[in-house]
This record gives structure tokens, sequence and C-alpha cells, in this order.
């Protein structure tokens, strides 16, 4: 048997390339799986953020009574035809054009007496910075 003595400098020189050897490129089909997986990752993590956010922003000490319905639950039987009404209230939506002229005529007289005139409002609001300047010079 014939046995070379090698020196550390071929040593090192097997073992780089005994290293590139081992090392292999990614294919296209590996880069794209890693950039989806990558998408998803991220995607993920901001879904999550905004759940979270919406979690903490959430008022729960009212939450139930915001889900109350005024209006009643109907049941019905197996012909469609109503044996039960549930609620707190006894309502009933109804159309515009179900809505008799006269309860029309005295909305629309409180809305327009509740409402307040352009000049009405400029007036107030310099008023308003009067008293401000006023008590400001004292």
């Amino acid at each position: 048997m014939n046995f070379k003595k090698t020196t550390s400098k071929q040593t090192e020189k097997k073992a780089k390339k005994a290293i590139k050897h081992k090392k292999r490129r990614l294919s296209v089909l590996d880069r794209i799986v890693i950039v989806f997986l990558t998408i998803a990752l991220l995607c993920g993590a901001g879904g999550l953020s905004v759940i979270g956010y919406i979690i903490a922003t959430t008022d729960t000490d009212n939450l139930i009574s915001q889900m109350n319905n005024t209006e009643p639950s109907t049941f019905l039987d197996q012909n469609g035809e109503e044996f039960a009404e549930l609620g707190l209230e006894s309502r009933e939506n109804v159309s515009y054009q179900q809505v008799p002229q006269s309860v029309i005529d005295a909305f629309l007289a409180i809305e327009d007496s509740r409402s307040i005139s352009t000049t009405d409002l400029i007036y107030h609001a310099l008023s308003q910075v009067r008293l401000q300047i006023l008590k400001a010079d004292h």
C-alpha cells in the first residue's frame, strides 16, 4: 500500500472542496416556497395584531347592553303562523309610507324649533370669545 503524506494545506483544500460540494444552490421552487411562507408569516402576525387591537379597545362593560335588540322576537309554527312574541317591549318596524303625515309634521316642527341659524351661532361664538378675553384681562 502506498500512503501519501498530506500537508495541512492539502487537508484544508480538501475540506473546503467538501464544503463547497455540500452547499447547494436553492432551486426556484425552494425560493418560491420561502417567499410564500414569509408572506404568510407576516400576514398572520399582522392579523393577530389587528385582533389584539380590537380586543384591547373593546368596551366589555356595556357589551351585553349594546347587544340587546328592542324589537321583539317572533316565533312561528310549522305552518308559518305566529304563535309567540318574546321581548322587553312590543315594537314593530314600519316603513316611511306607513307613518301618518301628522307625525312627520310634528317631528319636523320640533327639529325646526331646535335648529340654530348660522348668525345665531356666530354671535354666540363671538360672545364666548369676548368673555374669555375679559376673564384673561382681570
